[in-house]
This record gives structure tokens, C-alpha cells and sequence, in this order.
């Protein structure tokens, strides 16, 4: 289904995000090439626990989404920016359309205790990704004190660096 608001982009049934092919203009040696790109399914991050997508609005600038609320815009045909996604089974790798729903902040806090993964119902001992905070796998932000995982950090960076790498042969879109 065509994401509303974001075109060139379709989310599945199975709760994934795709990209359409799409007429992008490659520059090489100072020569413009017109090319087609080939769709595919957008590579999701995790991010709090979220998968997360960076797909290019129409003004060509990238922002993070997150996959299920562009599989509800989707789905449900209405955005709804003041209301939050919720994850009926409680499962936020579930980006499934049957298990979104729009709902109130309240009634995300309802389910996050109806689950137990609410904050207070639960000692954090791993991070959203799931690696244990151990004393050499945490480190401590500077500005709140608040726990880092460090083998997430390390994911991160690694991802950015290949990125950093494979971008480098200066594509942008028409």
C-alpha cells in the first residue's frame, strides 16, 4: 500500500517499508547520467527499541520513521501525528497491519502494563536490542548519566562508516 505522504514508498502486509524504482541522476567525473534505481525493501535500524527507516521526503531530504507508523499510515489511510501507534501484542518488532492501531498516550501506557514491559513493572537489564548491561558492555552518557550500550554504539558505528563509504559515489534523485 502507497504510504500517504511519502511517495515513491509502499509498506507490506508483512510490515516492511519499500522503496519504488525511481529515475535518480548519478554524477560521475563531472558527467550527469540519468539512471533507473531498482526498488527494494528499506533496511530498518533499531532505535529505542523501534525499527527505524530513513526514506527520502519529496524535497529530497532524509528523516527517520518509524516502521510502524508508516505501515499504519498506510493501512489506516489517516496520520493521525498527535495520537500514538500502539502494538496490540506488545511486540514492537511486530510491524504487522492487524497488530497496529492508533491510540492515546494513555491507552499505550494501558497496554505497556497489560504486557508488563511497562517501565515500572520491569528491572532493565538488557537494552532495546537485547545485549545484557554488563559493567564492560555500559557506559554512561555525560549529559544525563543515563546507560549506554557500548556493542550497539559499535553497531552503529560500524553501519554508519559502510554507509559513509558506499555513498560516496555522489547519487541523488530527480
Amino acid at each position: 500500500m502507497p504510504i500517504p505522504g511519502l511517495p515513491g514508498y509502499e509498506a507490506s502486509s508483512l510490515g516492511r517499508v519499500r522503496s519504488l524504482p525511481r529515475r535518480i541522476t548519478q554524477v560521475r567525473y563531472g558527467k550527469s547520467h540519468a539512471i533507473t534505481a531498482k526498488g527494494r525493501v528499506l533496511k530498518p535500524r533499531m532505535i529505542n527499541g523501534y525499527l527505524v527507516v530513513q526514506p527520502r521526503r519529496p524535497d529530497h531530504s532524509i528523516w527517520s520513521a518509524g516502521v510502524h507508523r508508516l505501515v499504519l499510515m498506510a493501512f489506516s489511510g489517516v496520520h493521525h501525528p498527535t495520537l500514538d501507534c500502539r502494538h496490540l501484542n506488545g511486540d514492537r518488532m511486530d510491524n504487522r497491519p492487524e497488530n497496529l492501531e492508533w491510540g492515546t498516550r494513555l491507552d499505550n501506557l494501558e497496554d505497556q502494563k497489560l504486557h508488563g514491559t511497562h517501565p515500572s513493572q520491569r528491572l532493565v537489564t538488557h537494552c532495546p536490542a537485547g545485549h545484557e548491561y554488563t559493567p564492560e558492555n555500559t557506559a554512561r552518557r555525560k549529559s544525563d548519566g543515563s546507560r549506554r550500550c557500548r556493542q550497539c554504539d559499535r553497531e552503529y558505528a560500524r553501519e554508519y562508516q559502510r554507509r559513509k563509504r558506499r555513498t560516496g559515489g555522489g547519487l541523488r534523485q530527480e
